[in-house]
């Protein structure tokens, strides 16, 4: 089973691959700086010249079906962070991804783990947040991809989803208390769907 963890998702599969605003970047330090409290807290500055992003092919193992379906949203080709990040989890790698903001990690994520769904596997993913579960789960159900069942599983869902959720879905989005109150305890419920696990996604790991 491989692990790919993620630490700060952006809303939308892709991601644009821009930095944050070099004046709204210099705003928020200035601030910091200029806080007496953290005057002493703050012990060195380091400006990192900012880089062009730089776009590369799909690897080679992306499902066909998939491509369509992000270049439908205006993905057309994925960076090479997103393309790195996610050979190494198909090779069966943890992966760590930490990059900024909007930078597409959701994309990194997203190829093996669909990969893996439509080849029978299953995949599970963890979020600090049913608000952040529900954004992911909105854009995975906006690629229109029949054979992906992806459903959240948290203290909202009824009794009667929870069933389909163990019995149908293969893309699981829930959260490490459900995980360890209600899935691991009751493994032999779970069996089928742990059988074909494939992938762990930690979304926001660096909290």
């Amino acid at each position: 089973m491989t692990q790919a963890i993620d630490t700060d998702s952006a809303s939308q599969p892709g991601g644009d691959g821009s930095a944050p605003s070099p004046g709204r970047t210099a705003m928020v330090l200035r601030r910091l700086l200029d806080d007496p409290r953290n005057r002493e807290r703050i012990t060195h500055v380091e400006n990192v010249p900012a880089r062009s992003g730089r776009l590369t092919d799909w690897p080679s193992w992306t499902p066909q079906l998939l491509v369509d379906r992000l270049r439908h949203t205006g993905i057309e080709q994925p960076w090479e962070h997103q393309a790195k990040a996610a050979e190494l989890a198909h090779d069966g790698r943890s992966v760590i991804v930490a990059t900024g903001t909007a930078s597409g990690k959701s994309l990194a994520y997203l190829l093996p783990s669909m990969d893996a769904v439509l080849s029978g596997g299953a995949v599970l993913y963890l979020s600090p947040t049913k608000a952040l579960a529900a954004d992911q789960l909105r854009s995975l159900r906006g690629l229109k991809i029949a054979q992906l069942r992806a459903a959240t599983f948290d203290g909202d869902t009824p009794s009667e989803d929870r069933t389909w959720v163990r019995q149908y879905a293969n893309y699981v989005l829930t959260n490490p208390d459900m995980l360890h109150r209600t899935v691991l305890p009751g493994h032999a419920r779970w069996a089928p769907y742990l059988r074909r696990l494939r992938y762990v996604i930690v979304d926001e790991a660096h909290g």
